[in-house]
């Protein structure tokens, strides 16, 4: 290689790491940090054009079960959803451009206004046992911290083992028992919910 054109090599790769290291300051501090959310996560919140897959997702037999709705017809979750929406809370996963998957993030107010509730998560079942459950929570992590929250609480029934570990995979602890913290209406019953948070 001629010197001419080692210079010329030098000083393309010094025009790319001085791009990369104004990138990495703008995103440290805020200047471009929706575009990189936008750009690593597969989160977006959720719009009208939803309804229909999330409304699919609540009602799912397999899901509804671990979630806050009854089952119901799509016309009684309008306002559901609607509020959902109007509060900027609902969140949609997706999967090479493919819905599959939902959450909630609902944030605390006043002296807790640090804390975010996460709540309403769900995965499509034709997208379960494929590590999407771990993606979607690390995802949520990484929203909440860039959103400056220095703490996530969710809560998830005592005998639902999986999303139990699930959560304790990604760095979630225990903190105690909500006792008959659910009724579910289906089985006439009341249930326990495990308390857990995730600190940053």
């Amino acid at each position: 290689m001629s010197i001419k054109l080692f210079h010329k090599e030098c000083t393309k790769l010094s025009k790319l790491l001085r791009a990369f290291f104004v990138c990495v300051v703008a995103i440290k501090y805020g200047i471009i940090k929706d575009i990189y959310i936008s750009i690593q996560l597969m989160l977006r919140k959720a719009t009208l054009n939803d309804l229909d897959f999330i409304y699919e997702l609540y009602m799912h037999p397999d899901i509804n079960p671990s979630l806050m709705y009854e089952p119901t017809d799509i016309e009684s979750f309008k306002p559901i959803y609607n509020d959902l929406l109007e509060k900027d809370i609902k969140y949609v996963y997706e999967h090479n451009s493919v819905a599959a998957g939902m959450c909630k993030l609902a944030p605390l107010t006043y002296r807790s206004s640090h804390v975010v509730y996460l709540g309403g998560v769900g995965i499509q079942p034709g997208f379960t046992g494929k590590g999407h459950g771990a993606k979607i929570m690390r995802e949520i992590i990484d929203i909440c911290r860039q959103a400056g929250y220095k703490r996530i609480e969710l809560s998830v029934a005592v005998e639902n083992e999986k999303a139990f570990r699930l959560y304790e995979k990604v760095g979630f602890e225990k903190e105690g028992i909500l006792r008959n913290y659910t009724f579910l209406q289906k089985e006439n019953r009341y249930f326990d919910e495990t308390l857990m948070s995730y600190l940053y």
